[in-house]
């Protein structure tokens, strides 16, 4: 899928997230996150229909939230990826990833 036929825009970004439920989730990164979900890769254990709690952190932003992510696709490339969709992301929850990340690009366009 194209980046222009996305219904939410992908933005690669300084994100940490925790999988408290998953004590085998370890040496991954996130590639990109949207308000829609996030792209992970790495030593990730997860099949399609997956549902794991996640909480996301946005240094730059100040910004924690705590969100259930179900994987979409997975991929056994080298290094393996993962695609997540969040599943309840509350409306202030929305509301706080949409500020992050805004605000995460605008310290980059100024950077």
């Amino acid at each position: 899928m194209k980046s222009k036929d996305r219904e939410h825009l992908r933005k690669q970004d300084e994100v940490y997230v925790d999988f408290p439920d998953k004590a085998n989730v370890m040496d991954w990164e996130v590639e990109n996150i949207s308000i829609g979900g996030f792209r992970m890769s790495g030593s990730v254990d997860g099949s399609p229909g997956t549902e794991m709690e996640c909480v996301l952190t946005f240094p730059a932003a100040g910004v924690d939230i705590e969100a259930r992510a179900r994987v979409v696709w997975s991929r056994d490339s080298s290094p393996p990826r993962l695609g997540l969709k969040f599943e309840n992301l509350e409306p202030g929850d929305r509301l706080k990833l949409a500020h992050a990340l805004y605000l995460r690009r605008k310290l980059k366009d100024v950077a």
